[in-house]
């Protein structure tokens, strides 16, 4: 029985043992497919992230484009009017101010593009704008209206004239080839004319010789014959004088037809006018009859005078330009017509090229070709019926809101005066009766005090631009009391606009925050270099932001408030696109500070960095003014917290702060490295070490501060590997494996420059080709070849900003309107 016992208990420890073993390998792969489910995991997040980043700094590159394109094209308004005005001027007798800003399109260190006259100036060219606004405003714009009216008017005459030039054109060719057939024909005639002239001329020859011989001197057909030769040849004359004032007289006839036909705007000449009748022909060729001839030529020969010959002459050379210039016309002409059968040749190619390959296609082509068509139909169908459910979706939310707001007036009015719902109770015969209303209505809804505060500012509409001008453009952050709620004038912006939302004016909503919008890119357009102004009107543009996302009613943005913040929120409207305007409007006052503050650090960096003698060492000859040579890592440092003071003061997100912050150390880091790599005399191992001090005392001001954190370190990093560059040592395999080991944030192109430029003490060598070699083999490949060929570092680059949402605790009911914002005209309720 024990032996039993014994064999049944060592089968149980067995299969224990079995079992452990086979659930081993099970938990072991359990734990790779989660530790590879996890690592995918982190993959993609990052993968995810660094595309939402890319496609962040994509979006505000483009917000900075659109942004200096439309400066450009304020900077052109304003030039168009500065010239309408002056012909006003000159017609009017005003005098014209001069341009109040001037501009440089081209520097993208500044957003605005502009620079500001002194004070008074300002003052003055204010005051007189504001008093002849609205009369220039109409001036232009019916100036306008008129040269648009005459462009149009202009465009219409000038299509008339092109139409009768091609008209005239026409013409001219059929005329100058009839002309030409008709001489052709003339010339044919007149040839054989002239040998029958000459052919009888032979023979009168002939026949007098034959006369003189045979008679005596006195004979009368001797006499008469030699009377006949006379005359004769006197009528060859005549004749041939005929012939060229024939033409000329022709020619003159044609010339003045053609005057007259230019100045009536009348069809031109007929081949009649052109052209000699065949009478004229026949009498100026003859057909040798001698009194025909005699005849014409007494009816004809009349000399002319010399001043009427001379503009015959005159008239004649005209008529040969004329009809040049009419045959460069047609043979320029006809080579365009040449050009457009090429064009018209081979755009028929083509077309008969791709009706060939259709006439290819297979069956199962055509066949998938109209699945893709009806395919992408399909797609754009439901991209339309989306965009129209998200519509309603949005309508259907916005009536919602409207139900819930209408419904809590009626229960207060209900509240207060119960007789309202007397007749709603009536009609529902399964409620209580009317005696019964007013109890029930006490029971369950308290009405509101009066004296009770609601956190909004009510204003009329003619008072919505001294609202906006008290508030934003006359409001100056250094005449602000350090006791005021950080971000008041965003606060006093949103209550406005929760009043135009209580009073369900959508048209006030609008106009209202397009007024907002508008006046705060003009105040920062002013004061682009004032770093004040900037940083104030970045703190108020964020804080107006969060407060649209607090009060909008969104769950993700409602579940930090409390319970009279959520009644604060908005009931009617939905103002998630102006958020997005917002959000651009602080990408771009951002980057207008982040410019300010770069042009300010920028000549200081060298000084500080490089040039100055704070860690105890040798200081490097500096190539820099005489007031540079005195600015330090204290002066840097200093003018940093500067900066960091003015944007505590405003209330300025912290997360906005160290962005900016985490900017301006980058150009720190990349100002500087870029000088190391472009001069020789910086690449030393005492410039190692200052860098290393001056990077400690950096790294102390932000700890002090509570800055310092792992992107702060990964900015910094760079120019801490720079710094081990200049300090290790670069003789053996060891300190090339050290050197490819430390230096991971520069690249190859980098280090290899530097170990180049490197200048030894008096007790060390030069650095050795053959290690340099070394390094860059093994430093070959990596990374990407265009990232690791890259010498200098973009000193202008600007990291995608972000505006991490911040909601506040503050009531708006708890908000008050201080008296230095001379707001008397409107009320707080």
């Amino acid at each position: 029985m024990c032996k039993s016992c014994s064999a049944a208990t060592r089968r149980k420890f067995q299969a224990g043992r079995r079992l452990e073993g086979e659930g081993e390998p099970i938990e072991g792969i359990r734990e790779d497919i989660e530790a590879r489910i996890v690592s995918e995991r982190e993959t993609t997040e990052k993968r995810l992230l660094a595309d939402i980043d890319q496609e962040r700094a994509q979006h505000q590159k483009l917000l900075q484009d659109y942004n200096r394109l439309e400066q450009r094209h304020e900077n052109i308004k304003e030039d168009m009017l500065a010239l309408q005005n002056t012909s006003i001027t000159y017609n009017g007798h005003r005098p014209v101010a001069a341009p109040r800003h001037s501009r440089n399109d081209s520097n993208e260190g500044s957003e605005s593009g502009y620079g500001t006259l002194p004070k008074s100036d300002n003052e003055n060219i204010d005051s007189e704008n504001e008093e002849q606004g609205d009369l220039r405003s109409g001036i232009d714009m019916g100036l306008l209206i008129k040269l648009q009216q005459k462009v149009r008017d202009l465009e219409k005459e000038k299509k008339h004239l092109q139409l009768n030039l091609d008209k005239r054109e026409m013409d001219g060719r059929t005329k100058v080839d009839i002309m030409e057939n008709e001489l052709g024909n003339v010339s044919l005639e007149m040839k054989s004319l002239k040998e029958t002239n000459d052919r009888h001329k032979r023979d009168l020859h002939d026949l007098h010789q034959s006369l003189s011989a045979g008679k005596s001197d006195d004979h009368p057909m001797k006499i008469l014959t030699q009377q006949v030769s006379v005359l004769g040849e006197e009528n060859e004359k005549h004749r041939q004088e005929i012939v060229r004032l024939k033409t000329n007289l022709t020619n003159s006839q044609r010339r003045w037809d053609l005057q007259d036909s230019d100045t009536n705007d009348a069809s031109t000449n007929t081949d009649k006018d052109l052209l000699m009748s065949d009478d004229e022909l026949t009498s100026v060729h003859g057909n040798g009859d001698l009194t025909v001839a005699y005849k014409s030529l007494k009816m004809t020969n009349q000399t002319p005078e010399p001043s009427d010959i001379q503009l015959l002459r005159e008239k004649n050379g005209i008529l040969e330009k004329e009809i040049l210039a009419v045959k460069k016309n047609h043979e320029h002409e006809k080579q365009e017509l040449k050009g457009q059968i090429n064009e018209l040749k081979k755009d028929n190619g083509r077309q008969q090229n791709i009706i060939g390959k259709n006439l290819k296609v297979t069956p199962e082509a055509k066949m998938n070709q109209a699945l893709q068509e009806e395919i992408t139909r399909m797609t754009n169908e439901n991209m339309d019926y989306a965009e129209q459910n998200e519509y309603l979706e949005k309508q259907v939310r916005k009536l919602k809101k409207q139900l819930k707001a209408a419904h809590k007036r009626l229960t207060v009015l209900a509240a207060a005066d119960p007789s309202i719902l007397s007749g709603v109770a009536s009609e529902n015969r399964d409620k209580p009766t009317q005696s019964e209303v007013p109890s029930s209505m006490d029971a369950q809804v308290k009405s509101k005090s009066r004296n009770e505060v609601m956190g909004m500012i009510e204003y009329k509409p003619e008072d919505e631009q001294r609202l906006v001008k008290a508030v934003i453009i006359d409001l100056q952050p250094k005449n602000i009391d350090d006791r005021v709620l950080p971000g008041l004038p965003a606060y006093l912006l949103f209550m406005s606009i929760r009043f135009a939302d209580y009073i369900n004016d959508d048209v006030k909503v609008k106009s209202l925050l397009s007024a907002v919008v508008n006046s705060v890119k003009k105040t920062v357009k002013k004061h682009f270099e004032d770093v004040e102004y900037v940083s104030f009107w970045l703190t108020n543009t964020i804080r107006l932001l969060h407060n649209l996302k607090q009060y909008s009613g969104e769950e993700n943005f409602s579940s930090q408030n409390n319970k009279i913040q959520n009644n604060h929120c908005l009931r009617n409207f939905d103002l998630s696109e102006y958020r997005l305007v917002m959000n651009d409007l602080g990408v771009h006052i951002y980057q207008m500070l982040v410019r300010i503050i770069e042009n300010k650090l920028q000549p200081m960096i060298l000084p500080a960095m490089l040039e100055s003698d704070m860690a105890g060492l040798a200081p490097t000859k500096s190539r820099s003014d005489g007031e540079s040579r005195n600015i330090s890592i204290d002066s840097l440092i200093k003018q940093l917290s500067t900066y960091l003071t003015t944007m505590n003061r405003h209330g300025m997100d912290p997360e906005v702060i160290r962005q900016v912050i985490k900017q301006s150390f980058y150009l720190i880091t990349a100002s500087t490295i870029n000088n190391i790599l472009l001069r020789k005399d910086m690449c030393h191992w005492s410039k190692g070490v200052q860098i290393r001090y001056n990077l400690s005392e950096m790294e102390e001001w932000l700890r002090s501060h509570r800055l310092y954190d792992r992107n702060m370190e990964h900015t910094l990093e760079p120019l801490v590997q720079v710094a081990q560059l200049l300090q290790v040592k670069k003789r053996t395999d060891d300190d090339v494996k050290l050197i490819c080991d430390t230096c991971s944030e520069l690249t190859t192109t980098q280090i290899v420059k530097i170990l180049h430029l490197y200048t030894p003490d008096e007790y060390e060598k030069r650095t050795e080709i053959a290690f340099i070699r070394k390094v860059n083999n093994k430093l070959a490949g990596r990374g990407e070849m265009k990232k690791e060929a890259q010498l200098l570092i973009d000193a202008k680059h600007t990291f995608p900003v972000t505006f991490p949402y911040n909601p506040t605790s503050i009531n708006l009911n708890e908000i008050d309107i201080p008296e230095s914002f001379g707001l008397n005209f409107v009320k707080k309720i």
